[in-house]
C-alpha cells in the first residue's frame, strides 16, 4: 500500500501541499505579468490614437 502511494508522486520527498500551492503562485505571476502587458499595449495604443 505504501509503495503504490509514493509512486503516484513526483517525488517521495517532496510534500504533494507544498507542490500544490507552488502551481498556483506561478499561474499568479503570470497573470500579473499578462496584465501589466494588456496596461502597456492599453497605453500604447491609446498614444497611437
Amino acid at each position: 500500500m505504501a509503495t503504490s502511494k509514493t509512486k503516484n508522486s513526483p517525488n517521495p520527498g517532496i510534500n504533494p501541499l507544498l507542490f500544490q500551492t507552488t502551481i498556483p503562485s506561478t499561474t499568479e505571476i503570470q497573470n500579473s505579468k499578462l496584465k501589466i502587458e494588456a496596461k502597456l499595449m492599453g497605453t500604447s495604443s491609446n498614444r497611437i490614437r
